[in-house]
């Protein structure tokens, strides 16, 4: 019955009647995006993404920006994530700076060469109002610090 446009028993949609969701599709594995599906009645999950509109996969982890004076807790809950360690481990303050830049470029947050720097607090790798990047190395990076003039690289999962 594959092609009629029904959901029919044994199949997970039907052409013109997807029948499911990027989370549903993939177990929860990939939230994001449009699920398809196949001429064979399979879904098409090559749509869907782990990040949301907006994040970037960068180091196998999907990083947002949060907001000014937000937390990561607070980025990552806005778009339906929890805080992710690579924050301080890939490119906080047990990362490297290549790895701050490179997710920093990939949230198309080019502000030159980043630095070490920061306000105490923890923030790890971040962005002050458009001017630089820096990666805070003199606190360990958590999730719940935040910068009132800074943006942080959160990853979320």
């Amino acid at each position: 019955m594959c092609g009629n446009g029904v959901i029919d028993p044994g199949e997970a949609c039907d052409i013109g009647a997807p029948g499911g969701t990027c989370d549903a599709a993939t177990g929860g594995a990939a939230k994001f995006g449009s699920v398809g599906c196949r001429a064979d009645c399979t879904f098409d999950t090559s749509a869907c993404s782990a990040c949301p509109p907006g994040g970037q996969i960068v180091g196998g982890s999907c990083w947002v920006l949060s907001g000014a004076d937000a937390s990561c807790d607070a980025a990552c809950s806005n778009v339906g994530l929890v805080y992710d360690s690579a924050t301080m481990t890939y490119a906080g303050s047990a990362g490297s700076d290549a790895n701050c830049s490179a997710v920093m470029i990939a949230l198309g947050q080019s502000y030159g060469t980043i630095g070490s720097g920061g306000p105490p607090g923890g923030i790890g790798c971040w962005c002050n109002q458009a001017t630089s990047c820096l990666r805070d190395t003199s606190f360990t990076t958590t999730s719940t610090a935040s910068c009132v003039y800074g943006q942080r690289a959160c990853a979320c999962h």
